[in-house]
């Protein structure tokens, strides 16, 4: 599990084996664990789009995907105005390139990028600051 909110809804749905990683990206979630993995059957439940494929950078563990859903996006209502500066945060890849595809960051925003995958699709705006948790508290 990634976290706590994802480990209680594991519980509630009647899960007993379960961990909370010491970190929320992924890519560190299956270094932390990959001995725990080592010769098990899993079950990736995932997006239709991701920015990091567990499947293909574990090609040593047996990992079965589904894609799970699928995250769509409304458009920008017109007349739509942004209050300037503001303070956009970003907490995945995809709604950054969703919001970047409708509207345009000012050098007066700040611009917070949760996780290093959305800090990447960012990386050449000023006033960026990444947060070092993965939470949007």
């Amino acid at each position: 599990m990634l976290g706590k909110k994802s480990f209680d809804e594991a519980k509630k749905l009647g899960f007993k084996n379960i961990k909370i990683s010491k970190k929320s990206y992924l890519k560190e979630l299956v270094d932390e664990f990959k001995k725990d993995l080592e010769g098990k059957k899993i079950l990736y439940l995932r997006a239709k789009k991701i920015s990091y494929d567990i499947a293909k950078n574990s090609k040593d563990l047996n990992i079965k995907e589904i894609i799970a859903y699928e995250t769509n996006y409304k458009k920008v209502p017109e007349g739509f105005v942004v209050q300037r500066p503001a303070t956009f945060i970003f907490s995945s890849f995809e709604l950054a390139n969703n919001f970047l595809k409708q509207c345009k960051l000012k050098d007066e925003d700040k611009i917070v990028a949760i996780g290093n995958s959305t800090a990447l699709r960012l990386k050449g705006f000023k006033n960026l600051f990444i947060s070092k948790k993965q939470n949007v508290r």
